[in-house]
């Protein structure tokens, strides 16, 4: 009797951590789709604010091309996660530039759309903020349940790889 029912507990706990590894991962996922929600609220916005900076800044039209590509970038589906991230890393750091310059075009910063644009480009990146450090929280769970015993071993047959964390840390304005 012991001999049967010491397999049938070990499966049932395989089975348990293997459940545990699907909503942690699902949830992984479910966050990121939220993120992604958000960026594209923001991206929404990026051609507007780039249209008004190029008015008043000069910008080269190469930069504009570029933060736009970085911009379909994050907002494709056929994308992987990281290059997503990545992409977004460097719209966030152009625009944090394009942000500190036009501190220097004062009818620029008195333009309501601008100033408009701006508010609800920085009142996102927050949100964005908030979101990236709960979804890392979440991927720092996530990974150490795939290197943990004995659910690594679990992660290995169902073919489980460790996810990308957001490294970006927006300037809040």
């Amino acid at each position: 009797m012991l001999l049967v029912l010491i397999p049938i507990v070990m499966l049932f706990v395989v089975i348990g951590m293997a459940v545990i590894l699907i909503r942690k991962q699902q949830r992984t996922r479910d966050h990121f789709a939220s993120i992604n929600e958000l960026q594209s609220q923001r991206n929404d916005l990026l051609p507007d604010l780039l249209d008004i900076m190029s008015e008043e800044m000069d910008l080269q039209p190469s930069l504009k091309k570029q933060m736009l590509a970085y911009r379909s970038k994050t907002m494709a589906r056929n994308v992987a996660i990281e290059d997503k991230i990545a992409a977004d890393n460097e719209l966030n750091r152009i625009m944090d530039t394009l942000m500190d310059e036009s501190q220097h075009y004062p009818e620029l910063r008195s333009e309501s759309e601008y100033i408009r644009l701006t508010d609800a480009w920085n009142d996102n990146n927050e949100e964005l903020q908030r979101a990236r450090d709960s979804y890392n929280q979440l991927i720092k769970d996530y990974n150490y349940s795939l290197q943990s015993f004995p659910t690594n071993i679990i992660a290995k047959l169902l073919k489980y790889e460790s996810k990308a964390a957001f490294e970006v840390q927006q300037t809040i304005r």
